[in-house]
């Protein structure tokens, strides 16, 4: 006999929800963000710079810490995504809605970064949720 999934918890344990895609390019991170934001802009209206001043490569090579810090916050009603030289990550912004919401924002907004055609090397991929 097969047990049925719930479709929604209430009240819902889920604070957060982040898919974060790690990757590699010959492509320089300033470019990166040039490419990614008229792929991402329809999606993500809201726009901000997170650093003060911009990592330099050798730097972000130099330190663990920071090799996949986001320099740019792309920001819409229900999501935010973050994107730097190494990492894009898109995540809920505000109270967690339905997967099926969730996950289709999450695959509408890698598919648009993904037509950046920055010819990236993926590295880990990851889905966190925070109770």
């Amino acid at each position: 006999m097969c047990a049925h999934l719930p479709v929604s918890i209430d009240p819902c344990p889920i604070v957060d929800a982040t898919v974060e895609l790690r990757f590699e390019t010959k492509v320089p991170g300033p470019v990166i963000v040039g490419l990614a934001y008229e792929r991402l802009k329809q999606l993500f209206p809201k726009i901000s710079q997170l650093q003060n001043f911009p990592i330099i490569e050798e730097l972000r090579k130099l330190n663990p810490a920071i090799i996949y810090q986001p320099d740019v916050r792309f920001e819409s009603e229900g999501f935010v995504a973050l994107l730097g030289a190494r990492v894009f990550a898109v995540g809920v912004n505000g109270p967690y809605t339905k997967w099926a919401l969730v996950s289709q924002a999450f695959s509408e907004a890698l598919d648009r970064f993904k037509e950046s055609n920055l010819n990236l090397v993926p590295e880990p991929f990851s889905c966190r949720c925070r109770y």
